[in-house]
């Protein structure tokens, strides 16, 4: 609360701006009131002052933040004030893990086959152990399946990961492999006719293939939409920071259907490092809160500060630069004696032309 309450920069800006406007207009309104008499003078001042501070520059700061905190709260998301703006703005880099991508509930095992003569509940704790190891986010899924059946737990002797296509265990001095039908197929494994099944899980032991996981994914228009606001923002670029071998280039393609030449995907050994990262404490800065699970929180919290700085920053440009000619004609009438043309009505179209950018800047946020 206390970063949220800090005055945002623009804001600063525009509140010297107006100490100075204030002043300008008493200098003008002096200089009208040597010429035409003390009536002419207040009248002359009260049009400069009305002229240097455009109507929406009251709103200016205000209204893009209300707007996007009004479509962030359906997201349950919160920024940390202009310090969580600032800090989500500039070139950055997004990393994406396993409940980014894949959120609690969003995956579900539709089926299990088998295609051996072990026992089916072996084969299910070799798996669940494997998983669980991995950290990856279908271990929960397993871990239920495993307890559903009252199977015997194992531990894992060693432990290997293969990035983006699998992974490697002993267990029981038995070899464990599990991932795609492709990387099974690449160690050597044979695959009888007919096991192809898109998005699931296969498991190999002792070079012997034993089992197909079918995995049936639920709605994911969270996590697509977030894709595609962050894949959508320059200098901003998403990186796959998942050692799960079902987030790969072809599943985001096919499953949110973002263009993945937006999003870093680096390699095997570099997302393993890039999974078990921490940032250092003393340099984290509070950018935004989120109580929901997904990517749409975090993602619309990260653009949508990017688009009120810009908002915000604009607004105050833009009223400055409106206050700034405003100011000017009131004098270059006041010189020559003409504050006569200094109407109501002349005021009031002055204000309705400026408020037309004012207005535009402060609807930037709505749809970041």
């Amino acid at each position: 609360m206390d970063s949220y309450r800090v005055t945002t920069g623009p804001q600063k800006l525009l509140d010297r701006f107006t100490l100075i406007a204030l002043l300008a207009s008493v200098a003008v309104g002096a200089a009208a009131g040597v010429q035409g008499g003390l009536q002419t003078g207040i009248r002359t001042w009260s049009a400069a002052i009305l002229a240097a501070c455009p109507a929406t520059m009251l709103i200016s700061q205000s209204r893009p933040m209300y707007t996007l905190q009004r479509r962030l709260y359906r997201f349950g998301s919160v920024l940390c004030g202009w310090q969580g703006v600032k800090a989500a703005s500039g070139k950055a880099a997004v990393p994406l893990s396993d409940e980014d991508l894949l959120p609690g509930g969003s995956v579900k095992i539709n089926g299990v086959k088998f295609y051996s003569t072990r026992n089916p509940d072996t084969i299910i704790g070799y798996a669940t152990a494997v998983m669980t190891e991995s950290g990856s986010c279908l271990a929960p899924l397993f871990e239920h399946m495993h307890q559903s059946r009252r199977g015997q737990s194992f531990v894992v002797d060693e432990f290997k990961s293969y990035g983006d296509e699998g992974y490697g265990a002993i267990i029981c001095g038995e070899s464990v492999l599990m991932g795609s039908q492709e990387f099974l197929q690449r160690m050597g494994i044979d695959m009888p006719a007919g096991t192809r099944v898109n998005q699931a899980v296969y498991i190999a032991i002792d070079s012997e293939f034993c089992c197909v996981f079918a995995l049936a994914f639920g709605k994911l228009k969270g996590v697509s939409a977030g894709l595609h606001a962050l894949c959508g923002q320059r200098r901003l670029t998403p990186v796959l920071a998942t050692t799960n071998f079902l987030l790969n280039e072809s599943f985001l393609h096919s499953r949110y259907g973002v263009d993945t030449r937006c999003i870093a995907i680096p390699t095997p050994d570099e997302r393993e490092r890039l999974a078990a990262w921490q940032p250092e404490s003393e340099d984290c800065v509070p950018c935004a809160l989120t109580t929901q699970e997904g990517l749409a929180g975090a993602a619309f919290a990260i653009t949508g500060a990017r688009s009120l700085r810009i908002a915000s920053v604009a607004g105050a440009v833009i009223h400055i630069l409106g206050g700034v000619v405003g100011l000017a004609a009131v004098l270059v009438l006041t010189l020559p004696g003409r504050t006569d043309l200094l109407t109501p009505a002349n005021l009031l179209l002055l204000e309705l032309i400026w408020a037309i950018p004012g207005l535009m800047f402060t609807e930037w946020t709505r749809n970041s």
